[in-house]
């Protein structure tokens, strides 16, 4: 699957990638290619995911290390990534930590999904976020289809894909 390697996901910053609080859904045009002028490492993985409009929709999960609504979530996105084998890119976004918290982060939940960096939050404020966790779908070609801010567990991951049509058959 995609982002997949037999290195552990915490070995580099260009790692793999909830709540029941208000979703927003809007017609955002934000193309993820426009963000490479404020974080390369982030926008060329997600770039990489919608490359020419031909690639797979792409989930952004950002977290850090002191939100435990963001810990007890991110076993439910690992759950979901592993369950779509690739259908849908899974990227976590560790948002103002330390390497070194975020490793351990990452390494205290298990994830394989491709994680990165956002060390002074401005990936996170470019995607209107202002609370952690926040988790954002951007389709195929690049359009942000929904956003969520809180916590969520794998059914409700799975309810926001399947409500904007991502969901696999």
């Amino acid at each position: 699957r995609p982002g997949n390697s037999s290195q552990h996901p915490a070995s580099s910053w260009g790692w793999r990638l909830r709540g029941p609080s208000a979703r927003r859904r809007h017609a955002c045009h934000w193309n993820c290619r426009q963000l490479a002028k404020n974080t390369s490492a982030i926008t060329s993985i997600v770039s990489g995911s919608l490359a020419a409009g031909t690639g797979t929709p792409v989930l952004l999960n950002f977290w850090s290390s002191t939100c435990i609504p963001c810990l007890k979530e991110m076993p439910a996105l690992e759950e979901v990534s592993e369950e779509l084998d690739g259908a849908v890119t899974f990227i976590g976004v560790d948002v103002t930590d330390t390497v070194e918290a975020g490793r351990e982060m990452v390494g205290r939940t298990g994830v394989t999904y491709r994680n990165a960096r956002d060390p002074r939050g401005e990936i996170f404020a470019v995607y209107g976020g202002l609370a952690l966790p926040r988790t954002v779908l951007i389709g195929a070609d690049g359009v942000v289809l929904a956003t969520h801010s809180g916590e969520m567990d794998a059914d409700e991951i799975r309810s926001l894909l399947d409500e904007n049509g991502i969901l696999p058959s």
